[in-house]
């Protein structure tokens, strides 16, 4: 249960809407109120903290934490802080809020990273702008190198923050809130397994019962599934030409599967380039690409394959998607690496990692 007693310097009257931040830009309101003599009240139920937005007469907007407990909060229009797409931004008080005190203690933290020098030409970048950054690709490619070098980097400190944060506030509902929502979230991308285990830990000894608690907890059980060294989910998928193809079939190569859509763009197209210069670098007995298509049609599928001459191992989901819900792909695309036993050597969501891996280790053998 939330109870919010608000207050408004500088407005009498209208109303105020409650917007869960997930549903923002689709105008979702889960509640609001009249405002009068500058005041307001809101009232619901809740089980859990939310990311949120009290719009003001459809003109003033003000992000919080709302939370299940009685929260004071004043707002004053004289003291906007930005404006965009017609909305003036205001900056909250909020009385005796942990959840929020440590909210905006991260964020502080989190901005004053991104106003380090080393990471100016970012800002624009902030946004993961990659439609700009793409046009980067042929005009100015060594300055696209050295965004992608320093975004890294950027992302580096804020995951390092984001740990860091865990460890101070483990206590704190705010906490697996931020590992989850904030920077690159929790994945085995971000963090490695054994960090993944410390953040669990924390939480469950802290807040054993929050949603957000077992929500790591579920992730770090699927990360764990498919961790280095363990055997790759097999699956039974057609190929481009209508063959039933497991992932056994390969086994006794290093194999990379290549996961993807028709629709999934520049990073897809790019890559393309650089797995035919891999496909024609190695001996067939030794590496095998497998690219595995997650496209719902066929004839989009095998319109990209003829355009872009993909001579290796097609597969599609097709009707079979649940095969690959062992995996996780939450991105696309999303590249693995296997041995020739079937087990996992590396996982990415970069082509260029991969292929030093298999480098690696191919260079190891000989």
């Amino acid at each position: 249960m939330y109870y919010i007693v608000g207050t408004i310097d500088g407005i009498n009257e209208g109303t105020v809407e409650l917007i869960d931040y997930t549903y923002y830009e689709f105008g979702q309101v889960f509640n609001q109120a009249e405002i009068k003599d500058g005041l307001f009240h809101l009232q619901g139920s809740i089980k859990n903290i939310h990311e949120c937005y009290l719009v003001v007469n459809h003109k003033y907007e003000a992000f919080f934490i709302l939370e299940p407990a009685k929260m004071q909060i004043q707002l004053n229009i004289e003291k906007p802080l930005y404006e965009h797409d017609n909305y003036i931004g205001l900056e909250p008080t909020i009385i005796n809020s942990e959840v929020n005190t440590l909210f905006t203690k991260y964020l502080h933290k989190e901005d004053s990273i991104y106003c380090l020098p080393e990471f100016k030409n970012l800002y624009n970048w902030h946004q993961n702008d990659s439609t700009q950054l793409n046009k980067l690709d042929h005009s100015y490619p060594i300055y696209k190198e050295q965004i992608l070098t320093s975004k890294t980097l950027l992302d580096e400190k804020i995951d390092d923050l984001r740990m860091r944060f865990v460890i101070e506030n483990g206590h704190s509902k705010i906490a697996p809130y931020i590992i989850l929502n904030e920077g690159n979230g929790f994945d085995d991308y971000t963090y490695s397994i054994q960090d993944m285990q410390k953040i669990c830990k924390i939480f469950q000894s802290k807040q054993k019962d929050s949603y957000y608690t077992r929500m790591c907890q579920n992730i770090l059980v699927k990360a764990r599934k498919l961790a280095k060294n363990t055997a790759a989910p097999d699956f039974l998928l057609e190929s481009a030409e209508g063959t039933p193809t497991s992932l056994s079939t390969f086994k006794g190569k290093y194999v990379l599967l290549y996961f993807w859509t028709h629709w999934c763009g520049n990073s897809c197209k790019d890559d393309f380039i650089e797995l035919k210069k891999l496909y024609k670098s190695y001996d067939r007995k030794d590496f095998e690409i497998v690219s595995i298509s997650d496209d719902p049609e066929i004839k989009p599928w095998q319109k990209t394959i003829k355009k872009h001459q993909l001579t290796w191992p097609q597969l599609i989901t097709n009707s079979k998607r649940d095969q690959l819900k062992s995996y996780d792909l939450s991105f696309i695309p999303t590249i693995y690496l296997l041995d020739r036993n079937g087990k996992i050597l590396n996982k990415s969501l970069d082509l260029s990692q991969t292929k030093n891996c298999l480098n690696k280790f191919l260079h190891e053998e000989k």
